[in-house]
């Protein structure tokens, strides 16, 4: 491991999370790429190249990578999370929330006799930890008339009964979901304005954890500063989930929140580079389709919109799976594999595999084709 581990260094570009394991029963951690040792700042802000000077003094020395070998807990994950604490040096700035990795975590800790299959129910998992979080406030804060009998039963039947699981006949991931964007976006819009108050919700990296530190504050921004009373958490909040069964009823044309089934307004779809032409986007785009999860669930759909219908522009694309018993064995998809020809019958093989949560190994593949290379020789040697 130690010989593969020095290999790692070699790598120079952009940061990534590395991870390692072998046959031997090791695993590591390691981030890899060009990490820059900063004379001042962070590089957050824009500077002018003109008038200051050369902020980088090269690299962070390699043995100040942030490293991890064999830890105690028997295991590693990351998720775009922030993976150290108190470095003394400056990384980047934003991280993804830490709901996905926690979910990670959740499954993989005190778990033995970890399958091939359970591996693949881990990577399309589509609980969310924060599931909790937003209920703790729903809770808390919104206050509903026990006569309101929609918002009634939107609170009690499906949100505060929900398990959690973002799946695609899921109502309440409905309600979640609309009522966390409409929450933030009824915080933020009277300061911000509408357009910039979407697009910061919509950068979750930035907004979300802030947001809901903000929450447990009871920040300033709760109040509207275009009305003249002084509004608190409650009063956001309640206004969002009024907000949030309006915006759904009208969506769906219906007063049963148990009609509100997420997969009808959470969609995925692929765009071919031919479908900017109205002509050719029939033939060439495939979707939309129903798909369950969101931004920070294992099964990752991220969207931006800060109102029904969602439309998914981030997927966990890659899933990949290693098996050793003893040499190693991929289970393997890839979202749209590497066909773009739209009129091959193969086109949409990939990912149709991909929405049913199907994977295929290549060891089991029966070889179609093969490939010999041999080196080139010069000088007649």
């Amino acid at each position: 491991m130690k010989r593969r581990m020095e290999g790692a260094k070699k790598i120079r570009m952009s940061p990534q999370n590395l991870v390692y394991a072998d046959d031997k029963g090791n695993i590591a951690y390691r981030v890899i790429g060009s990490l820059p040792l900063r004379e001042k700042g962070t590089g957050n802000i824009i500077q002018d190249g003109e008038r200051v000077s050369r902020n980088w003094k090269g690299n962070i020395p390699d043995d100040k990578y942030p490293l991890v070998k064999n830890p105690p807990r028997g295991f590693i994950a990351t998720a775009n999370t922030k993976t150290v604490k108190d470095y003394p040096f400056d990384l980047n700035a934003t991280y993804a929330p830490s709901y996905r990795y926690e979910n990670i975590a959740r499954m993989l800790r005190d778990k033995n006799g970890i399958d091939v299959e359970y591996c693949e129910k881990m990577q399309t998992d589509t609980h969310t930890v924060l599931s909790r979080g937003i209920i703790a406030i729903v809770k808390k804060h919104v206050k509903v008339d026990a006569k309101d009998v929609m918002k009634k039963k939107a609170y009690d039947d499906m949100l505060l009964a929900w398990d959690g699981n973002s799946t695609i006949d899921s109502a309440a991931s409905s309600i979640y979901n609309t009522f966390y964007v409409r929450f933030a976006w009824q915080t933020f819009a009277d300061e911000l304005g509408p357009e910039l108050a979407t697009e910061y919700i919509s950068e979750r990296y930035i907004s979300m954890e802030r947001f809901l530190e903000m929450v447990d504050t009871g920040s300033p921004f709760f109040d509207d500063i275009s009305t003249p009373a002084k509004e608190t958490v409650t009063d956001i909040a309640t206004r969002a989930f009024t907000e949030t069964c309006s915006l759904l009823e009208k969506q769906f044309g219906s007063k049963d929140p148990s009609l509100w089934k997420w997969g009808a307004i959470h969609k995925i779809r692929f765009g071919h580079v031919l479908g900017q032409s109205a002509l050719l986007r029939p033939f060439v785009n495939y979707g939309p389709f129903s798909f369950e999860g969101d931004g920070e669930t294992n099964n990752r759909a991220r969207f931006n919109e800060v109102a029904p219908p969602y439309i998914a522009d981030l997927a966990s694309a890659p899933r990949m799976i290693i098996r050793f018993d003893p040499k190693p064995k991929a289970y393997m998809m890839l979202i749209t594999g590497e066909n773009e020809y739209f009129m091959s019958k193969h086109n949409t093989d990939m990912t149709d595999a991909w929405l049913r949560h199907e994977y295929f190994c290549m060891e089991d593949e029966k070889a179609q084709y093969s490939m010999t290379m041999s080196p080139e020789v010069k000088g007649g040697k």
